[in-house]
């Protein structure tokens, strides 16, 4: 298997690398057409598939911009997908005017305050009330009162998503924990080249390009069709396992790292949500042993 970009993956990289860093807004996304990336053509999307919006997610993750991106995509994904008046909802959420979020069994749905309409199992349905509820990344999110388990087209693809934000949001916090490493020095020397510290670090590379693997292989079985259960599973397991060891990042920093006004903390706390979301290490295991059974 071959992961070296495309041109086109390439540039869709680069244009959300952009926009993010740019500290980008929901507009920004639509005017750069990213909000259309796999959408089809017929409705004003770039037609593009997974592994595109996986590589939007990774830039997402990677300034941990708080936007309902994944939610809204995959959405509306599905819509296109089950054909659940796409001709409405897709231009809509293309050019930035809908946000979109899915309902999950009867976990919290993200964005559910600001949603103008869910995706339930595979219908659309009214927001109606929601209950807030606290998150550990501090992103909104609420209890419905409508309850429904996602379609497993739709499933794999949350699993995707979420293995992509964490990707993003693991490798910028080892990119700045190597800066960080490289110029705080203890006993006259970087404290990155002491050998306990570089080890951890090479450990937490390790992490985040498995991740990067299993994340991009999932979505590219998804786009080209292929049974992708045990795939999105695996790559769910590698953003929960891995991603709690890549959290690492935060003792490297010594007792910065456990200061809350600092960045690294922030990092922290997405990818301990990222990392439960939808089931941890051990339910993603348990799993994927039925899949494989």
């Amino acid at each position: 298997m071959n992961f070296t970009l495309s041109e086109e993956q390439a540039a869709v990289q680069q244009a959300a690398r952009a926009v993010f860093e740019g500290g980008g807004t929901w507009a920004d996304l639509a005017t750069a057409n990213l909000l259309g990336i796999p959408l089809p053509t017929d409705v004003g999307g770039s037609g593009l598939g997974m592994v595109e919006l996986a590589l939007l997610l990774v830039e997402q993750g990677r300034v941990l911009a708080p936007l309902p991106l994944w939610p809204t995509l995959v959405a509306a994904m599905a819509i296109d997908h089950f054909d659940l008046d796409r001709s409405t909802w897709l231009p809509r959420v293309i050019a930035g005017d809908a946000v979109l979020s899915i309902v999950t069994g009867d976990a919290p749905v993200p964005y559910a305050a600001t949603a103008d309409a869910l995706l339930a199992g595979s219908a659309i349905v009214e927001p109606g009330p929601v209950e807030p509820v606290e998150t550990t990344d501090g992103q909104p999110a609420g209890l419905v009162t409508q309850t429904a388990e996602s379609d497993p087209w739709v499933h794999d693809r949350i699993l995707v998503a979420l293995s992509a934000l964490q990707v993003g949001v693991c490798e910028a916090a080892l990119q700045q924990t190597a800066r960080y490493v490289s110029e705080r020095e203890q006993f006259e020397r970087p404290i990155g080249t002491f050998q306990a510290v570089a080890q951890r670090a090479a450990d937490a590379y390790i992490d985040v390009e498995a991740m990067r693997v299993t994340m991009l292989a999932a979505a590219w079985r998804l786009d080209a069709g292929l049974d992708a259960t045990a795939a999105t599973r695996v790559a769910k397991w590698w953003a929960a396992e891995g991603g709690h060891r890549v959290h690492a990042c935060q003792h490297l920093h010594g007792g910065i790292g456990s200061d809350v006004e600092y960045p690294i903390h922030r990092y922290f706390l997405w990818g301990k949500q990222l990392a439960v979301m939808l089931g941890g290490g051990s339910e993603q295991l348990s799993a994927l042993a039925e899949v494989v059974a």
